[in-house]
């Protein structure tokens, strides 16, 4: 097995979203606002709260992801009682997630999904300091089949009759990594500016979570034996002879 020493830090989002797309209770349509596809469709997430659930989102919100890039990677869902994703319908159509947060990051990456078809967005990240950097224009794939998924196989509900879909290893939620510009590493995260740049589809974002730099001299040849469901044994190369190092 290897240990992977990432630093991630979840990002609390205190304004901008505008739906509520996951049930926690039935019926659906009382305890969520839209769908994730289109008007009509009405198909959304639920919460494994929902009576009778077997499969859904965790009911706490807690997402560790499944990229094998970024082991540990979490990401906090908004709480499904209130709006808990911001979406994004139309070609040229923008949103702001205002965060509170107090470090820098190397990157950041975004918990997204797509309805009706793949949606493709460009940004803005906007630092304390007024400077600004870009993100260029970007895919999110349809909720069913993509990859690169951080969570998937949560079922889905219809917001009208209630009929829970348990679709084998779908609906997915997608990470989306966005790199921090070196120049921009020292400096702290106001708020992320998302523009929806294609139409006939739906975007939703749900959550951001942000990789701390990397300030110390990494080990090399990490590697655990778990001995029993207690107990393990770690060893490491120490970098330039450094072997004092906080586990």
């Amino acid at each position: 097995q290897v240990i992977f020493a990432q630093d991630y830090v979840t990002l609390p989002i205190t304004s901008g979203f505008n739906v509520d797309v996951i049930a926690e209770n039935r019926p659906a349509v009382n305890y969520t606002t839209t769908s994730i596809d289109y008007i009509g469709v009405n198909n959304t997430l639920l919460s494994l709260s929902l009576p009778g659930a077997t499969i859904g989102l965790p009911i706490n919100g807690k997402i560790n992801s499944q990229v094998n890039s970024t082991p540990f990677l979490p990401y906090q869902l908004k709480d499904y009682t209130t709006n808990n994703a911001l979406k994004l319908t139309a070609n040229n159509i923008s949103g702001t997630l205002q965060v509170t947060n107090s470090d820098n990051f190397s990157e950041i990456y975004i918990l997204a999904t797509s309805g009706s078809g793949i949606s493709n967005f460009s940004g803005r990240i906007n630092f304390t300091d007024n400077t600004t950097q870009t993100i260029n224009n970007t895919t999110v794939f349809d909720w069913f089949d993509g990859g690169d998924y951080a969570i998937r196989g949560v079922g889905r509900i219809n917001r009208y009759d209630d009929l829970i879909e348990n679709a084998n290893s779908n609906p997915r939620l997608y990470q989306i990594k966005i790199d921090i510009e070196v120049l921009n590493r020292n400096k702290t995260i106001q708020n992320i500016e998302f523009t929806k740049t294609n139409s006939d589809s739906n975007l939703s974002i749900f959550a951001i979570t942000g990789k701390r730099p990397i300030n110390c001299q990494q080990p090399t040849n990490l590697n655990a034996t778990v001995l029993n469901t207690t107990t393990a044994t770690l060893s490491w190369t120490g970098a330039n002879n450094i072997n004092n190092y906080d586990v």
